[in-house]
């Protein structure tokens, strides 16, 4: 949607770019919580749906501005000289030049959505937090057994140690993927 708002200009791309504008000064994870809270019987697909949901201005700006250049190359300009329609361009020369980017804004925000559902699950708030697969509820059973008046912190390192690592090894493969598809885009 914000590839072809982009593409045609106008005033779609000024709508969308105002809703993003919009959703970008609320404070998503206030908002998260209690849409999340409030549906919370719906099922895990809440939780992310919320989160897409929220977290979608800033690419939907990154590829705009990918997009806005993409369209002013020589190539595209050339395709559009020939009588090629929206269709064919989004297709054959935007789609492929949008790719690396998207990847490499995927492997900026998936950690921060991992961190995020943890966040909402050590809460209680997310509908994952029955799962006893979920890096909060871990991190929340362990913090569970301590008490006030022990010292002890080192029951909770090892989970979010743990945590702390898969999100790191998930860096280093989303960067690697990213790398690959950009060198191959060239």
């Amino acid at each position: 949607m914000t590839t072809m708002a982009a593409l045609l200009g106008g005033r779609w791309d000024s709508l969308l770019m105002r809703v993003a504008e919009v959703t970008a000064a609320v404070p998503n994870v206030v908002v998260i919580v209690v849409v999340v809270s409030a549906l919370q019987s719906l099922g895990s697909a809440v939780t992310f749906s919320a989160m897409g949901l929220l977290y979608w201005q800033t690419i939907s700006r990154v590829i705009r501005a990918r997009v806005l250049r993409l369209r002013g190359e020589s190539y595209v300009e050339a395709s559009r000289a020939m009588g090629a329609g929206v269709m064919h361009r989004l297709r054959l020369h935007l789609l492929p030049g949008l790719t690396p980017t998207v990847l490499a804004y995927g492997a900026l925000l998936l950690p921060r959505l991992i961190m995020l559902e943890s966040l909402l699950s050590y809460l209680g708030v997310s509908s994952s937090a029955s799962s006893a697969h979920s890096f909060g509820r871990i991190i929340a059973g362990v913090t569970a057994t301590l008490t006030p008046l022990s010292r002890s912190w080192w029951p909770v390192l090892m989970p979010c140690l743990v945590l702390s690592l898969f999100l790191l090894a998930l860096n280093v493969v989303l960067d690697a993927l990213s790398k690959r598809d950009h060198q191959s885009a060239r």
